[in-house]
């Protein structure tokens, strides 16, 4: 019987590796054939053994979809999300997650486009949280060949969170110039954890012509240093830490002087989110040379920072 069981797995595994890589090949936010054949063939047979181990993880993602999928055309405001509750499984939803991103998406049950944008934003989002390596193929691929604003900075959020050297490069690759995925690209580099990250948004806030950009340079800057996010990670990180975040405060207060109302308000809350210890002192030196008009919006960020530090 053991014997018969043991051909039984196997013959199962080998029809499972099969339509994983083929048959199967469609998923969410891009295909199986987008994936790097090395990486490809090694993804589908690591969910095709979970499947056979753990059927419990797959079936626990797909009635998380299903649900949220039926459940769209009934919550319309707030439209829910699959996010937390794909979070809420844990590492173990890793590999149905991404069987769902690459290789076999869930019956799509009438959803609409922004219906289903939510449901890949959701899962992109909560494999993003797990930061493991493996999900760094289905990742870029998502990435590279998303077609919606939401799809691409949800997979750049991710990637950046996984933050290995091919997914920064990835990143790196989108952020300049008129490239359509440059906003998204920013959006991944602030969820790095990395000193180099830091330094690339500092050189696109410090060099950018437009408010758009600008934006988006600041606010990720205020994402990459935030104090709080930089504390999670322990002690340990404190080094680096300290690097990112003092990158940030200066390319973050130089540019203040440099932009409109919009980007402006963009690096104020930045600056808040820092919580740089020298931030102050820093506001106060530049306040000296400042135009009288100028002058009284350092004040106004001087109060802003000094109110949040009382919190």
């Amino acid at each position: 019987m053991n014997t018969m069981k043991k051909i039984f797995a196997m013959t199962a595994f080998g029809a499972a590796v099969s339509i994983s890589a083929t048959a199967l090949a469609s998923g969410v936010t891009t295909e199986a054939s987008s994936l790097p054949e090395a990486a490809r063939t090694t993804l589908a047979g690591e969910i095709a053994r979970a499947r056979i181990s753990h059927p419990e993880t797959f079936a626990a993602v797909e009635n998380v979809l299903g649900y949220r999928l039926e459940g769209y055309g009934k919550n319309r405001n707030p439209r829910p999300s699959v996010s937390r509750e794909l979070r809420a499984l844990g590492a173990p939803a890793l590999l149905p997650m991404l069987n769902e991103l690459a290789f076999e998406a869930p019956a799509r049950s009438g959803a609409t486009d922004d219906e289903w944008a939510a449901l890949a934003v959701g899962l992109l989002d909560a494999v993003g949280v797990l930061r493991d390596a493996r999900s760094g193929p289905v990742l870029r691929a998502s990435f590279e060949g998303a077609t919606t604003l939401p799809i691409a900075a949800a997979a750049a959020r991710a990637l950046g969170r996984v933050g290995g050297d091919a997914e920064v490069a990835a990143l790196r690759k989108h952020a300049g110039g008129s490239d359509p995925l440059r906003l998204a690209s920013l959006e991944g580099l602030g969820e790095c954890r990395r000193v180099d990250c830091a330094t690339e948004l500092a050189s696109v806030l410090g060099s950018a012509s437009d408010e758009e950009t600008a934006v988006a340079a600041a606010r990720a800057l205020g994402s990459i240093g935030s104090s709080w996010a930089w504390k999670a990670l322990g002690p340990a990180m404190a080094p680096t830490a300290a690097s990112v975040r003092e990158t940030a405060a200066q390319a973050l207060l130089a540019a203040f002087s440099q932009h409109g109302s919009e980007a402006r308000a963009a690096i104020a809350k930045a600056i808040v989110m820092l919580e740089h210890p020298d931030m102050p002192a820093r506001i106060s030196a530049a306040r000296v040379s400042a135009s009288a008009p100028l002058a009284a919006e350092f004040d106004a960020l001087g109060k802003l920072v000094a109110q949040h530090a009382v919190r």
